[in-house]
């Protein structure tokens, strides 16, 4: 049996009263229950011919398992996709998501700069910014560096510490401060000791960010 052994079945049209065209009659009826009945056994000997050929062909059901596995995958998929939980900062689809993690690949090692733009012969106890940064939101690794002595501070932490020197010579008083940050305002403070000099130069004295992520 195949589709080709299906009879085209012939509708009857039918009008209402007072027409009589089409009158309601055993001939009509049967008709039309031989044509229900007709497609309905085709149908099943289709279906028969196909479980059966199923189950003689072990490469079908492996076949029909495999695709049953991957709607299961996908299913699960369909389940994570709709937990915008689970997605990156900033995404609420998968493709959005896609699109950032992308994007984000592509300013690995992006590298930001400040430093002062004139020198400084700094005050014992006065604090001095020596450069500030306004960062995307990610991981950056932050470098910050000076010739002078005290306390070298990023974003309000004590980094490095160098006080109570009583001589001072600009290659052993050199500091440098290593810090993480996630983003936004970054700054590199020196409360001075009085020792030193703040250089208007970023091989000498700067804050250097790198994105890691």
């Amino acid at each position: 049996m195949t589709l080709s052994n299906f009879v085209a079945y012939v509708t009857q049209k039918w009008k209402n009263k007072p027409d009589t065209s089409t009158p309601l009659s055993a001939e009509r009826l049967a008709h039309m229950e031989e044509g229900i009945k007709g497609n309905s056994d085709a149908i099943e000997e289709i279906a028969a011919a196909v479980v059966s050929q199923i189950i003689n062909d072990p490469d079908k059901i492996a076949s029909m398992a495999a695709v049953y596995a991957v709607n299961q995958k996908v299913a699960t998929l369909d389940g994570k996709v709709g937990d915008t939980a689970q997605l990156p900062a900033g995404s609420t689809d998968t493709v959005g998501a896609i699109t950032k993690l992308y994007s984000d690949l592509g300013y690995l090692g992006e590298i930001r700069e400040a430093y002062l733009s004139t020198a400084i012969t700094p005050q014992s106890g006065q604090t001095y910014t020596i450069g500030s940064l306004s960062l995307e939101t990610g991981k950056w690794l932050l470098f910050g560096a000076t010739l002078a002595g005290g306390d070298l501070i990023i974003d309000g932490n004590i980094i490095s510490r160098l006080n109570g020197r009583n001589t001072i010579t600009s290659s052993d008083i050199s500091m440098r401060a290593f810090a993480i940050s996630n983003g936004g305002i970054v700054n590199l403070k020196l409360v001075s000791n009085g020792f030193g000099m703040l250089h208007a130069d970023k091989a000498y004295c700067g804050l250097t960010a790198v994105r890691i992520g």
